[in-house]
């Protein structure tokens, strides 16, 4: 009965180091999608500015904000 407590107790151990694992990686995934963001959002606002389209980049960010992205006020073309 105490060998089955240990073994509980390691499984449920092993499970919860996977668990902070999964959520870590997570993490970092996501930061990495939000630098490929931030970095494409500011290549493709540059282009659209030098080919005079402004008004789609401001479509884009629109489309952005509305789905969810925050704006960073330092955030610089």
């Amino acid at each position: 009965m105490k060998r089955q407590m240990i073994e509980t107790e390691e499984r449920e151990r092993r499970e919860r180091q996977r668990i902070e694992r999964a959520e870590r990686a997570k993490m970092r995934d996501q930061a990495w999608l939000i630098d490929v963001t931030r970095s494409t959002f500011k290549i493709m606002t540059k282009a659209l500015c030098i080919i005079r389209r402004v008004g789609y980049t401001i479509e884009i960010l629109n489309c952005m904000i509305n789905d969810g992205f925050f704006l960073i006020q330092r955030f610089v073309l």
